[in-house]
């Protein structure tokens, strides 16, 4: 396509935008002058990815209710910043296009319109439009081929060559500023701990998708095993909102841990305290994929709602899960609560010890208990009603878990 001005539509969440970072970078490689437009609370996260590219911070998103009057400012302001980027690209980098990401579509005419297309689906419903607004699907100029499935980065490359005819040259690359490294020097000298011989844990992280969090009563008994028998304490971080969850963590690890919970403006001083951390314990969320963009090694706790799109992408890193025939539901559990987390701690303790014992290479997955083939099928022929109680019943046994 060629050198010039090209805008990125990347309204979702951190673990996306951080997965992005090879294909930011490759654009601005080939030439492009690169703005990016993202959440308010993504926003300091840009310079981590690459220094040259350029923020519009919006301050509405597709998941949110505003007043009217309220969200048509904040629509208007975006639309005389993307308006004003001219672009000759407009980019739609999510795999699921939200209203906000077609209305932003349509808000430059003579620019070209480019995003993923998965010509294996159907075209989804209409979602509901807020705010009165008149908004439709535009058709693209380029569209990329995906698969669902894909890995985001292998989505995120194809949009790649699509704009350069480039691969990425790498996995995601996140970089520390002076200031960065000197903030979470002094968090850490608060809190007694030492670069490197702390774990980063994590195990609510999931403001998007609160299913994903990993269970407080199994993840503190994992700590407490991870400081008997390597000595490493852990920082739980979170947002403030998952401080309740967070605390309840460190009372039942008896002092093996110690909290900070960072605000919208404190992103870079996560990833400050997540660089120097000796490894990443917790939930599928943003912070996993910081911690593989830093280098550190991974052990997570990933369930089935979007799998295998956001594996971490760390190496090393180890995922435990329990696979189910559901696999796949965007989190839009028919359970009641998702059974595709794993709830016992050996095997983590078994993939932190694989890390911590040097020469680990590669992704390993424990995919939890075999399913007999009557609880397989069962689960395969759930429909849209409510789930009977059976069901859940055979799968729990199945799992070794009391049903609820």
């Amino acid at each position: 396509m060629g050198e010039g001005r090209i805008t990125i539509l990347a309204l979702d969440a951190i673990g996306d935008l951080t997965l992005r970072q090879p294909m930011l970078a490759g654009l601005v490689a080939a030439g492009f002058d690169v703005t990016v437009v993202v959440r308010q609370y993504v926003a300091s996260l840009l310079p981590h990815l690459h220094t040259e590219l350029v923020p519009i911070v919006s301050t509405i998103s597709a998941w949110e209710e505003l007043a009217v009057d309220d969200a048509r400012d904040r629509l208007a302001a975006l639309a005389k910043a993307i308006r004003q980027s001219a672009p000759d690209v407009i980019v739609v980098s999510a795999y699921s296009r939200t209203w906000l990401d077609e209305w932003a579509l349509a808000l430059v005419p003579g620019a070209r319109r480019v995003g993923l297309v998965d010509r294996a689906k159907a075209p989804a419903a209409g979602a509901h439009v807020p705010y009165g607004l008149d908004v439709a699907p535009r058709p693209l100029d380029v569209e990329v081929p995906c698969s669902e499935l894909d890995h985001e980065s292998v989505k995120n490359a194809s949009l790649l060559r699509a704009l350069t005819g480039h691969d990425p040259e790498h996995c995601p690359v996140l970089h520390l500023t002076d200031e960065g490294r000197a903030t979470g020097r002094a968090i850490l000298h608060a809190h007694g701990l030492v670069a490197g011989q702390y774990l980063i844990g994590c195990p609510a992280g999931a403001v998007n998708h609160n299913l994903k969090a990993w269970p407080i009563e199994s993840y503190a008994t994992l700590l407490v095993a991870t400081f008997r028998d390597f000595g490493l304490p852990t920082l739980l971080v979170g947002a403030e909102s998952e401080r309740p969850a967070l605390q309840s963590v460190v009372a039942r690890a008896g002092g093996t841990s110690v909290l900070w919970c960072g605000g919208r403006d404190d992103l870079g001083r996560l990833v400050a305290l997540i660089a120097t951390s000796r490894l990443y314990l917790g939930a599928d969320s943003g912070p996993m994929h910081l911690a593989g963009a830093l280098g550190v090694p991974v052990v997570a706790n990933v369930g089935g709602g979007h799998w295998p799109r956001f594996l971490p992408l760390a190496r090393p890193a180890f995922v435990g899960t329990q696979k189910l025939p559901c696999f796949g539901c965007g989190w839009t559990c028919r359970l009641g609560q998702p059974r595709c987390l794993a709830t016992g701690t050996e095997p983590f303790h078994a993939g932190i010890r694989w890390i911590l014992a040097g020469g680990a290479e590669g992704l390993r997955v424990d995919p939890g208990v075999a399913l007999d083939n009557e609880t397989s099928a069962a689960i395969q022929q759930l429909g849209d009603g409510a789930v009977p109680r059976t069901v859940i019943q055979r799968l729990d046994a199945a799992l070794g878990r009391s049903s609820d």
